[in-house]
């Protein structure tokens, strides 16, 4: 995304625009035009995929995925991924005239598509920030600062998109500054991760992978409660004593499984 997006610029910036503001008041050579054409949608789905596959990656180190897991990142992203394609193509393609749409509802459209993209994007971001800083507070091996370099490394260059996206930057120069900077920073904080806190000499995921596996492979019977005395969890060996489904008991008072109130 770096490199298309600077090739864009330098591109614009040889044709005499100094900002992003002088786009739509200013020709642009058929060339020029079908560059953006190109690359407007694909900055978009560049930002949007790398986000997402940053997600696949953090639940799958920090905890290990399950289907459920794995579909919920390919539907949050596949439904972030179309709009902010779309945003971008037919915010740039109604710029200069290839396709015609009236201005309330070209406006309508990327306010919704804009807002949807950032929704998206900032869930992924959250839920994944999430994770690495309950690792970090659980996990003694994997150190807070490991946490904030993989945070870094998305976070600043999003951050910096929609900087210029929204209008609050739009001058070439500053912008190109800003991108060079938060690529610097997340480039860096993906190295302290790995050479400096050892990212990939531990494997957090084991201690959940295996806590689940002894639980599940258990021949005694374990029930997870909450303070409310609610159940939270049955592993096999406690279905099959109980004759019962996860489904049906998750949620219902212990009482209902056993025969007489414990303490």
């Amino acid at each position: 995304n770096f490199v298309v997006e600077s090739a864009v610029i330098a591109i614009l910036a040889g044709h005499g625009f100094s900002s992003g503001e002088e786009i739509r008041s200013i020709a642009l050579p058929p060339t020029t035009q079908a560059v953006l054409v190109g690359s407007t949608p694909l900055s978009g789905l560049l930002t949007v995929a790398g986000i997402f596959t940053w997600l696949w990656f953090v639940p799958k180190y920090t905890r290990g995925t399950g289907r459920r897991e794995r579909l919920t990142v390919v539907i949050l992203g596949g439904i972030t991924l179309v709009f902010a394609t779309l945003n971008g193509g037919v915010g740039v393609l109604s710029s200069f005239g290839v396709i015609e749409l009236e201005p309330s509802f070209r406006a309508n459209f990327h306010q919704f598509g804009s807002v949807l993209e950032v929704l998206g994007t900032s869930i992924g971001l959250g839920v994944g920030i999430a994770l690495l800083y309950a690792t970090a507070s659980d996990y003694r091996p994997f150190r807070w600062q490991a946490a904030a370099g993989l945070s870094f490394a998305v976070v600043v260059p999003w951050l910096i998109r929609y900087v210029y996206q929204f209008g609050l930057v739009t001058g070439f120069r500053s912008i190109s500054a800003a991108r060079a900077g938060g690529l610097f920073v997340g480039l860096l904080g993906v190295w302290v991760a790995i050479n400096r806190y050892g990212l990939f000499d531990h494997s957090p995921a084991s201690r959940a992978i295996g806590r689940k596996t002894a639980l599940n492979t258990s021949d005694t019977a374990i029930i997870v409660v909450n303070e409310e005395d609610r159940l939270s969890d049955l592993n096999p060996a406690a279905r099959a004593l109980f004759d019962t489904m996860s489904r049906d008991a998750i949620g219902e008072t212990i009482e209902t499984l056993l025969p007489q109130p414990v303490d």
